[in-house]
């Protein structure tokens, strides 16, 4: 309803200030949760990358350290092993000084070996010679091998073989030692003259190197039946593997489930596969989630793991961040302050210096001006204003002056009609002032805003065209109502049905559509004379109601021959109101179209001036199909920009035909909306 000059402006519940600062310190904390979340993120991808590189960079290089001391002492061994003396006391032993030359040149090598051993087997003889750097030096053979020893079967054994050397591991479980042979052959494969072994012992190095190298990371090596031959833990070692009947401790003993200990037994087999590549997992290992990265050492056929647990391995330290962290608090809660003093000095102060002036000038004080020397969209608001007050005060004086002038000419006919006709053509430019104030227009974008949809043509200065706008604790009415008439008829009819439907608000309230259209009716009906001076005049009105009910998010709807338009995402459905106008000769029904709010995303209501409007290639008329297919497009534009679009929509149709009646659109847009939802109608008899 609209509001009396006397009426207290009303107190405001929330200033643009206090809004304003809510919606910063909302922004600053989406932003800081954003940022991190995103941190987590990138910290947690930066710590999976660190991680898989330093599990695979660690197993390759221990994998290295375990082959180097091996691949040193085999290259010793080889080249012993070639050596001319060597080959010489493989083919004849017993020849003058050959084997005094072969034990010196070999003595030579086993200071150079890490192992400080060496044994020289002949096939011919069967003599076995060994040192030690322990025992007591001998040229003598030790004792002499024979096929008919099981215990000498793995000379022949190894003779039998193609390969130009084996490597052969083993374990004193009593000792808790490994040591490593490696046996050279001596002699092309279809005539073996012998063999060269040298011993590596690698308890140590397997101590150190299953040694953690950081918290958090371990180490261990496998052999290809999982079976963990080193450990930081010297009781989860499997020792005396060749020839056990039982193996207990293994790796998949340590893996907490079935699938993990396929997904190791996949990755070892690749890692087999491919030795010169590292193969990585993620497996759940001693109860908690660890990386594990293998490597293959086919010349041991071991297998060197890493295992790095997420949960202790401090791979990136936070601490390093938190003054990264506390900075960016600090430039953001700075930014904050100085945005919130920008705002408010730049935009909140001179709007509300302006709110104060306007509430003045609308309590009638023409005399306010806005001082302003401001060169941006405030800068041209306040002048906008003033030259607005100025007008409205010129008006003012002009008005009373008229009305002297007008006072003074009645005793000349001559002036009077001269001057008449330049006060019809004014009054009636004040009358469309006059009657756009009765309009609800602030009430309607003050309660709906950027949401609401409202656009009024007349074709003459004034019209026959009005909107109706109401709002009660549960939700809002908006309605048109388009008049007999156009022009002066139809603005008088105008201010009938204004009235009537004040009337009928103060009577029946905003929530029934229907029986609203019936109290207009009925109010109308009393205004206007009896029935047979009623023929000679065009006394109906069509009408159409829309009650939004926000408590319940419904809508309810009654037309008196116009239509209701509901936007959905799928389409654009039109609700027909009632067959019979207001006020028409043969009273009417009306009825009320219910909806729920779910998946409707705008509603929109508009007079049958639009609809009638000649355009096109023809001539023909607008219709309703025509402009139901521009709503979906009215609906996304901007609210700054609906206007714009609709005028120009209707200016293409219309091209130079004449507009043949008044046009009116009213709608609310309801951009809050969750997913899509069909509404269902029910009808409710008034």
């Amino acid at each position: 309803m609209p509001r009396h000059d006397d009426e207290p402006p009303r107190p405001l519940r929330m200033g643009l200030r206090a809004k304003s600062i809510l919606l910063f310190v909302l922004c600053a904390a989406v932003i800081v949760v954003l940022a991190w979340a995103i941190g987590a993120r990138i910290v947690d991808a930066i710590k999976l990358h660190y991680g898989e590189a330093y599990v695979r960079e660690h197993t390759l290089l221990y994998k290295q350290r375990i082959l180097a001391p091996l691949n040193r002492e085999l290259a010793l061994a080889q080249r012993l092993a070639d050596e001319a003396v060597i080959s010489a006391f493989f083919r004849d032993e017993a020849a003058p000084g050959v084997r005094d030359a072969a034990i010196r040149e070999a003595e030579a090598y086993r200071k150079l070996m890490s192992g400080q051993l060496y044994s020289l087997v002949v096939a011919k003889t069967g003599n076995y010679y060994l040192n030690d750097g322990k025992l007591p030096f001998s040229a003598a053979p030790r004792y002499a091998v024979k096929a008919d020893n099981p215990d000498d079967n793995w000379f022949f054994s190894l003779l039998q073989r193609p390969q130009p050397y084996q490597l052969n591991v083993s374990q004193d479980e009593h000792l808790k030692t490994t040591k490593v042979w490696l046996n050279v052959m001596v002699g092309e494969p279809r005539q073996r003259l012998g063999l060269i072994s040298a011993g590596l012992d690698f308890t140590s190095f397997l101590q150190e190197y299953v040694r953690k190298p950081q918290e958090g990371v371990s180490a261990m090596v496998i052999d290809q039946q999982g079976a963990i031959m080193a450990h930081a833990d010297p009781a989860r070692i499997q020792f005396q593997v060749a020839g056990s009947t039982r193996i207990d401790q293994t790796l998949d003993r340590y893996l907490g489930s079935e699938a993990d200990r396929a997904t190791i037994r996949k990755a070892m087999a690749e890692a087999r596969a491919r030795p010169d590549q590292v193969r990585s997992v993620q497996v759940t290992l001693d109860g908690s989630t660890q990386l594990l990265a293998l490597a293959y050492i086919p010349e041991l056929h071991w297998y060197a793991v890493t295992a790095l647990d997420w949960h202790t391995a401090q791979l990136i330290s936070l601490d390093q961040f938190l003054p990264w962290l506390f900075a960016a608090l600090c430039l953001l809660g700075l930014l904050f302050v100085l945005l919130t003093l920008g705002v408010d000095r730049g935009l909140l102060r001179p709007l509300a210096q302006f709110t104060g002036l306007a509430q003045r000038f609308g309590h009638g004080d023409y005399s306010v001006r806005i001082t302003s020397t401001r060169q941006d969209e405030l800068g041209v608001l306040a002048n906008v204003f003033n030259r607005m007050a100025e007008r409205v005060d010129q008006h003012a004086s002009e008005l009373e002056q008229k009305v002297a002038d007008r006072t003074q000419a009645l005793s000349d006919a001559n002036a009077l009609m001269a001057e008449a006709h330049q006060h019809i053509q004014e009054s009636l430019r004040y009358a469309s002032l006059i009657q756009r104030s009765l309009l609800p227009e602030d009430e309607f974008r003050q309660r709906l805003g950027d949401n609401g949809i409202l656009w009024l043509q007349p074709r003459d200065v004034v019209g026959g065209d009005l909107f109706v706008f109401s709002e009660d604790e549960n939700g809002y009415l908006m309605g048109v109502i388009d008049c007999a008439g156009h022009g002066v008829p139809g603005a008088f009819m105008t201010m009938l049905a204004h009235v009537a439907a004040d009337l009928a608000l103060n009577e029946a309230g905003p929530s029934d559509p229907a029986r609203l259209i019936a109290l207009i009716d009925a109010r109308v009906r009393g205004m206007l004379p009896a029935d047979n001076a009623r023929s000679k005049l065009a006394t109906n009105m069509d009408a159409a109601f829309c009650y939004v009910n926000q408590s319940e998010r419904t809508l309810t709807f009654a037309g008196a021959k116009l239509p209701l338009f509901l936007i959905r995402a799928d389409g654009v459905e039109s609700i027909d109101g009632g067959r019979r106008a207001i006020a028409e000769l043969r009273q009417g029904e009306w009825e009320n179209h219910t909806s729920l709010l779910d998946g409707v995303d705008a509603v929109c209501l508009a007079t049958d001036g639009l609809f009638d409007l000649a355009g096109g290639e023809a001539g023909f008329g607008l219709g309703k199909k025509q402009f139901a297919d521009w709503l979906p497009d009215l609906v996304r534009v901007s609210p700054a920009g609906r206007v714009a679009l609709l005028t120009g929509l209707i200016r293409s149709w219309q091209g130079s035909y004449p507009q043949r009646d008044d046009m009116s659109v009213i709608g609310v847009t309801f951009p809050a909306q969750g997913p899509a939802a069909q509404p269902h109608f029910n009808k409710e008899q008034e």
